[in-house]
């Protein structure tokens, strides 16, 4: 039978609430499995709803998990090193003294070999070219007999560092971080609420408030927050970043972030892809709205940084803000 006009027999009043943020996703979901397990005693179809959706709930929970766990290891890749720095400084610093107190000072053939060339490797390149520096240097350490002792010790320092990664990496466990894993649980959630939106109907199809009801049955507060065009409410995890959006024309724009009730500095960026958290960059207080020209984020005129990246700068709290657009 063809659709008649203003009739859409697909219509999912779930679609564009659940894939307008994942996060939006997941609040609707664990808002729903609660709410219809507290309920659960009034009704068979309650019960029904709740063990349709909460499988994906649970899913959508641990692939949530592991988005984020991916996105710190991501941002630490990038940005550890330059954190480190005063801690490394201190390690090649004992390093060098434990190879002088070993009977090899400064200038004689063994110093030169291990420091002469200095440390700038070690401050420079990827966070694993860098954390392979200090395990090449303790190799070159170990064919010292007299520095076997010293050499472990540079190797265990090489372990540490690379034990920061694996812990990241094995909480991610099969999660690759590119978010196609939490899209796929979305667009099956999405399904889900649409035959549970169902049976809720049929239960309450000839109740005369059966409006109001429905609406008890769903998390409303979650279907009505969906922004317009240009405006991007963001929520990103502390020590993470995210994407906002894409802007493939950045002359002639205003950028409103606002970051009155958000409890974390936020950094903004333009990006040539959603995996990395952006390049330079303008960092904004929280507490505050800024209102600034897109030009102070970067540069308006590269094409191809057509991301635009939020960097939760906190490493205990979560930044909730808007990112407004405005043309001039």
């Amino acid at each position: 039978m063809p659709a008649r006009e203003g009739w859409n027999p697909k219509n999912n009043p779930f679609q564009n609430a659940m894939h307008f943020s994942e996060e939006n996703a997941q609040n609707i979901m664990n808002w729903c499995v609660a709410e219809w397990d507290r309920r659960h005693l009034e009704n068979a179809i309650i019960v029904q709803m709740r063990d349709a959706i909460k499988p994906t709930s649970i899913s959508m929970n641990a692939a949530m998990v592991a988005q984020v766990a991916a996105s710190r290891l991501k941002l630490s890749d990038q940005h550890e090193w330059v954190i480190t720095k005063e801690e490394m400084e201190s390690k090649l610093n004992h390093f060098k003294s434990i190879t002088i107190a070993a009977g090899f000072e400064i200038g004689s053939p063994v110093y030169n070999e291990l420091w002469l060339a200095g440390t700038t490797q070690f401050y420079t390149g990827t966070y694993v070219s860098q954390m392979n520096c200090v395990e090449a240097t303790s190799v070159q350490m170990a064919t010292h007999t007299e520095l076997t002792a010293e050499a472990v010790e540079v190797h265990d320092y090489f372990l540490e560092l690379d034990g920061r990664r694996t812990d990241v990496r094995d909480s991610i466990g099969e999660f690759t971080g590119d978010g196609t894993s939490v899209k796929s649980i979305v667009n099956i959630g999405v399904g889900k609420m649409f035959k549970c939106y169902g049976l809720a109907v049929t239960l309450l199809a000839e109740d005369p408030l059966s409006e109001e009801k429905l609406n008890a049955l769903f998390p409303v507060q979650y279907l009505r927050s969906i922004a317009g065009d240009g405006l991007y409410p963001m929520i990103i995890t502390h020590g993470t970043f995210k994407r906002i959006c894409i802007l493939m024309d950045k002359a002639n724009k205003t950028f409103i972030i606002d970051l009155r009730d958000c409890l974390s500095d936020v950094m903004i960026a333009y990006s040539y892809d959603a995996e990395h958290a952006g390049i330079g960059g303008h960092t904004f207080a929280h507490g505050v709205r800024h209102e600034v020209a897109s030009s102070i984020i970067g540069d308006i005129t590269n094409g191809d940084t057509k991301f635009i990246m939020g960097t939760c700068l906190s490493l205990t709290d979560t930044a909730s803000f808007t990112f407004e657009i405005v043309s001039v």
